[in-house]
């Protein structure tokens, strides 16, 4: 289970992951683009959207297969900016600017 916290000035999250034992112990923020990135979810879609920060690669899709129902497993990915705050992007479509002081994804 995946908890990441954000505040206008820090982020944190746990290191444990149960889903794939190369994953454990590492934290789930990492910094590109200026900013600092937190995610839980799918680590494969995690991995992509990680790879695409860091200018390596092409920007994810991740459309959802059709006949898929909301419970669904879905990405989420918490960007803190240092002068902009705090953006939520779900299944690396358009981020959303979060307006509350602080915000958690996971669990």
């Amino acid at each position: 289970m995946t908890t990441v916290i954000a505040t206008k000035e820090c982020m944190v999250s746990d290191t444990l992951v149960t889903y794939d034992p190369s994953f454990k112990g590492k934290s789930k923020l990492w910094l590109a683009k200026g900013c600092v990135w937190g995610g839980a979810g799918p680590s494969g879609l995690l991995a992509a959207f990680k790879v695409w920060t860091q200018g390596k690669g092409k920007r994810p899709e991740f459309a959802k297969p059709e006949g898929e129902d909301e419970e669904a497993p879905k990405m989420e990915i918490l960007q803190l900016h240092p002068t902009n705050g705090i953006f939520l992007w779900i299944n690396a479509d358009l981020p959303e600017e979060v307006d509350e002081p602080f915000y958690a994804i996971g669990t």
